[in-house]
């Protein structure tokens, strides 16, 4: 039996939360997701488990930084792919940390824009040592 693939997503709101449950149950449900209302509580989660997510996605405002006080756990986020799904990245969080590989993405408002944007984004985490660059 094949281990699920990990999606975390951190501080999106509520209805975005539940396109993202619908149209992941729809089109990948070899996806198990994980919610985090801040970056912090996704660490801390880090510390008691030796779970590796396969695709972070974010709000932007809750972007992993460089410097954290839990280094171990966020050393686990290095290799996942990191998507934005509304809003803007700042310069710093551009040039620092995990957030390079970011992708940016419209608002999702419907689900069939959420099941599209699970089709486009699937190859980046099925791949295995996939680099992804931003644009």
């Amino acid at each position: 039996m094949t281990k699920p693939y990990l999606i975390y997503v951190i501080g999106v709101e509520e209805d975005t939360q539940l396109l993202l449950l619908r149209a992941f149950s729809r089109t990948a449900p070899d996806c198990v997701l994980y919610f985090f209302s801040t970056y912090d509580e996704l660490l801390e989660h880090l510390t008691l488990t030796q779970d590796k997510p396969h695709l972070i996605l974010t709000d932007g405002l809750q972007s992993p930084r460089p410097h954290s006080s839990q280094p171990i756990a966020q050393t686990r986020l290095i290799p996942a792919f990191v998507a934005r799904v509304a809003g803007y990245l700042n310069q710093q969080a551009k040039e620092d940390g995990p957030m390079e590989r970011c992708r940016f993405l419209p608002p999702l408002t419907t689900c069939s824009q959420a099941v599209q944007f699970i089709s486009q984004l699937r190859p980046l985490w099925t791949r295995t040592n996939l680099v992804a660059t931003a644009g």
